[in-house]
C-alpha cells in the first residue's frame, strides 16, 4: 500500500505540475509553478521547494558560513585580478548600483578626511601644487 500511495502522490504532484501549480516540500504550500527555481534534472523541471524557501535556506546556510564564502571569495578576487576588475566595473556602471553606492562613497570619504587629517591635507596640498604648476603657469 505505501508504494501505491507514494505513486498516488507523484501522480498528483506532476498533474498539479502540468496545470501551472505545485506543492513545496519544505512549507506545504501548493503555489503557482512559476514560484518554483528551475531544475533541469527534475521531472518537472522545477526544484522541490518554493523561492521563499529556497531564499530562507540559502541565507541561514550563509550565515553558518558566512567566513568561509568570503574567504573563497577573497581569494578567487586574488587569483583572477583581471575578472574581477572587469566585473567589478560592469557591476559600478549600473545606474542602481551607482545610486547605492554614491551616498556610502560620500560617507566613507567624509570618515577618511576626518581620521586621516594630516594625510589628507598633504594629498590635497600636493594636488593642488600640481594643478597650478599644470594649469596656471
Amino acid at each position: 500500500m505505501g508504494k501505491l500511495k507514494n505513486l498516488f502522490v507523484v501522480a498528483s504532484e506532476k498533474t498539479e505540475a502540468i496545470h501551472g501549480r505545485k506543492t513545496c516540500c519544505v512549507c506545504g504550500e501548493t503555489k503557482p509553478i512559476k514560484g518554483f527555481p528551475l531544475r533541469k534534472d527534475s521531472p518537472d523541471k522545477h526544484t522541490y521547494y518554493c523561492r521563499t524557501c529556497g531564499n530562507a535556506m540559502s541565507r541561514k546556510s550563509y550565515k553558518l558560513h558566512r567566513r568561509q564564502r568570503i574567504a573563497e571569495t577573497v581569494l578567487w578576487n586574488k587569483l583572477h585580478p583581471e575578472q574581477y576588475r572587469t566585473n567589478l566595473k560592469k557591476y559600478q556602471s549600473k545606474p542602481e548600483t551607482k545610486e547605492k553606492i554614491r551616498p556610502k562613497q560620500r560617507i566613507y570619504s567624509a570618515l577618511y578626511r576626518i581620521r586621516h587629517r594630516e594625510v589628507y591635507l598633504k594629498n590635497h596640498r600636493e594636488q593642488q601644487r600640481r594643478y597650478r604648476k599644470k594649469h596656471l603657469v
